[in-house]
């Protein structure tokens, strides 16, 4: 007689249910990096402080004591265990110390906007704390100030904080990083029908002071960045995705629809014809591309199937052919006209001498620099000393004449230096390094999602040496939400593969 043996069926780990704390966290978190998209590049006040409202709410949610059936069953968070994880990342000291500097600087201001029939001069004051601390200029809210300033870098920061410790499981991590691709990715087909059906206002509502306008943003050098970070958001997750498929044998996935998604956000910044946009937007394609062709290569070479290898490239080439088809070419060749000439007369070029008088405006006070927003009160000494920049025109019997106004530099990384100084770039540089420490820490598991990050840093750093793109509020807090929630996914897996 044969004896039946039982076969115990090994279930897999209940894992428990996402808190609701890190729901609340991830919800508010995600709105308010898709708002971005749509709330007219952040300079409107209510835009503005629609997305410092929704980046407070995301912190506050993450860090408050709430009744204890918030924090869940996971363990991953407590009342106090989230802000005990907070005091221990560098990047907030950091971050926190910068946002105190603008405030010192907000407190000692040492000249004062004077309005008056339509004009506007500066009348230097005796700073409260004296000229040896760090000073800013007194001017109205409504225009721009220190203050102003110091609550677009508290929006980012706020966002940055709240994600990264309310933020414990991969799944809501990426929620956000969807909800953010996914509503950049509308933008740009909304501003392509816009494009198409020759809108004179943003979004078919809103009035533009700018007609170079394109999607939600009044000026499309901004449009057409902010597309560039939905470029490197897509690249990003394709691979992230990408990599989980071949973990799993799969030849389907999100990574297949992220294809689509990078082609139409590319055809968007092409047809922006921000020149700018254009270069560093192939730019991060080439990458792209090459690093798609990459995994491709190791994947043949691991002996996978050749179809999921080739299947992306594929897809990819024949996105971009239908999406090349649909270029103005000549537009595009107008809007760069000769290159040759253009490189020959660098020296006489606006952004040059702009950039060149900004570099002298820094050195005057290089160590605290002249104080958040207050380039376009300061600047108009040094312009002066450039009178290709300084006047409008030039007329053969009366020589030059006119002025022109600069509200910015068209090159944030001298417009940083000379506002905040070395004290305060210092700040934002060790910032930036927190994350990028964290980032090239995930390099073995992630590797080509690393890569892209890299690239888009890379893109977005020599983007703003030719344009003020920073300067643009919703940019930037998306910029600083963006990569915090890549880089807390990367934390998250890296963690995971330890365990």
């Amino acid at each position: 007689m044969s004896i039946a043996r039982s076969k115990k069926t090994i279930k897999p780990p209940v894992v428990p249910k996402i808190a609701r704390r890190e729901c609340l966290v991830a919800s508010c978190g995600a709105v308010t990096l898709a708002f971005t998209a749509w709330g007219l590049a952040g300079y409107k006040i209510w835009s503005l402080h629609t997305i410092l409202a929704g980046a407070l709410l995301t912190f506050a949610f993450a860090i408050v004591p709430l009744p204890s059936v918030y924090n869940g069953l996971d363990g991953e968070h407590g009342n106090g265990k989230n802000f005990k994880r907070l005091l221990c990342l560098p990047a907030f000291w950091f971050s926190l110390i910068f946002l105190f500097y603008l405030a010192l600087q907000g407190l000692n201001p040492d000249a004062q906007v004077i309005y008056k029939e339509g004009s506007r001069w500066l009348r230097q004051i005796d700073p409260p704390f004296g000229n040896s601390w760090p000073v800013s200029v007194r001017a109205f809210y409504n225009e721009i100030n220190s203050w102003r300033v110091m609550l677009v870098f508290l929006s980012g920061f706020s966002l940055f904080w709240g994600m990264w410790v309310g933020l414990r499981r991969r799944k809501t991590v990426i929620a956000v990083l969807w909800s953010f691709l996914l509503s950049g990715s509308s933008m740009a087909l909304v501003a392509i029908l816009m494009h198409l059906t020759e809108a004179k206002l943003l979004l078919w509502v809103a009035p533009s002071n700018n007609q170079n306008f394109w999607g939600s943003f009044a000026y499309r050098n901004h449009g057409a960045a902010y597309l560039n970070l939905i470029l490197v958001a897509t690249g990003f997750l394709f691979f992230y995705h990408l990599q989980k498929a071949q973990n799993r044998r799969q030849v389907g996935g999100p990574h297949l629809l992220l294809f689509c998604l990078f082609a139409m956000v590319m055809s968007s910044v092409v047809m922006a014809l921000s020149r700018g946009g254009i270069l560093f937007g192939v730019c991060i394609s080439v990458a792209f591309f090459c690093l798609s062709i990459i995994y491709g290569l190791r994947t043949v070479f691991n002996q996978r199937s050749i179809w999921l290898s080739l299947l992306p490239v594929l897809l990819l080439g024949s996105a971009a052919l239908i999406a090349f088809q649909q270029v103005d070419l000549d537009a595009i060749s107008k809007r760069f006209g000769n290159i040759e000439a253009t490189v020959e007369n660098a020296d006489s070029d606006a952004r040059v001498l702009s950039s060149r008088a900004t570099w002298d405006m820094a050195q005057e006070r290089l160590v605290f620099g002249w104080g958040a927003g207050s380039f376009r009160y300061r600047f108009h000494p040094y312009q002066k000393e450039y009178p290709e920049i300084y006047y409008s025109s030039y007329h053969a019997k009366k020589g030059w004449i006119g002025r022109k106004t600069y509200h910015y530099a068209h090159n944030d990384i001298l417009q940083f230096l000379a506002e905040y100084g070395i004290v305060g770039c210092s700040f934002l540089l060790l910032t930036l390094a927190s994350f990028l420490w964290v980032t090239l820490r995930a390099v073995g598991s992630n590797t080509l999602s690393v890569v892209m990050l890299l690239v888009g840093v890379i893109a977005t750093f020599s983007h703003a040496f030719l344009d003020f793109i920073l300067s643009a509020p919703a940019y930037l807090i998306a910029l600083i939400g963006f990569y915090a929630a890549a880089a807390k996914l990367l934390r998250l897996e890296t963690r995971r593969r330890k365990v």
